[in-house]
This record gives C-alpha cells, sequence and structure tokens, in this order.
C-alpha cells in the first residue's frame, strides 16, 4: 500500500568569489556575504499516479524480464505475463500498483531491453554491425 504525502525539502546556497587576483584572501563576495537555506514543500504530492509513471524500473523486474525473454517471450508477451503476475500478486491495490513504473514498466521499455539483452547474447540484428559480428564468427569457428 502507498502513502501518499508530500516531503519537505531544503537547499542551501552559499555565495562565494573565484578570486582571480591573488592578492585577496576572502573567499566570500565582499559586497554580498551571505548564506541562503531555502526550506519548501513540494506543491504537488509526489506519490500521484502521474509522477509515479516517470519512475525508472526497479531492478528486481529488470531480471523478471530478462528472464521472461530467455524463456522466449517477446516484449509485449512478457508485459502482459509480468501484468498477470501483479493481478495475482496485489489483488485489492493492482490499480495502484499498475500506476507505478517501478512496478509495471511500459512496453518500450520492455522492447529496448529485449534489444539490449538479445544484443548483448546473440550480437547487432541488422546493418553493417551485424555482418561484422557473423564474420568474426565465422572466423572464430574455423579456427577451432
Amino acid at each position: 500500500m502507498f502513502v501518499i504525502s508530500c516531503m519537505p525539502s531544503c537547499r542551501c546556497l552559499c555565495i562565494h568569489c573565484y578570486v582571480f587576483c591573488f592578492r585577496s584572501s576572502d573567499t566570500f563576495l565582499p559586497a554580498y556575504p551571505c548564506t541562503v537555506t531555502v526550506n519548501s514543500i513540494h506543491n504537488h504530492c509526489i506519490k500521484s499516479a502521474t509522477a509515479l509513471s516517470f519512475r525508472d524500473p526497479e531492478p528486481a523486474v529488470k531480471d523478471k524480464f530478462v528472464q521472461l525473454f530467455k524463456a522466449g517471450h517477446s516484449a509485449t508477451q512478457a508485459v502482459e505475463a509480468h501484468k498477470r503476475d501483479l493481478m495475482d500478486e496485489h489483488q485489492d491495490d493492482y490499480s495502484t500498483v499498475c500506476a507505478d513504473r517501478a512496478l509495471r514498466p511500459d512496453v518500450k521499455w520492455a522492447h529496448n531491453l529485449y534489444k539490449t539483452a538479445f544484443e548483448a547474447e546473440f550480437g547487432p540484428s541488422a546493418g553493417d554491425a551485424m555482418i561484422r559480428h557473423l564474420q568474426e564468427d565465422c572466423i572464430r569457428v574455423q579456427q577451432w
């Protein structure tokens, strides 16, 4: 279950002067020496569905998707299988979990992960890089 709250934030700014003349030993701006401290609270809720949709997927989710790809799923099939697993696991609060991209990534992210995982294991799938990779594999097999 998610707790929706607004978190305070604090920023501190200290104004310094970079001295180009080495005669002065004062590193602060002599006319305006100050330290500014800003304490504020977000003017929006940081745990809303819109804010959660921009989070990066968690490492455990990434590992699960790689295992689904190794089992033969495409990117879209892996996302659908993951959605079914989330429905089974979070029956009561599925709508809240479904809004969080860290737990339920989109198809574009899954496709990019599939492409990088596939290229890492089998090499590039098109273009000049694929031809070079196949030539290197052929040379390696001939030397074997």
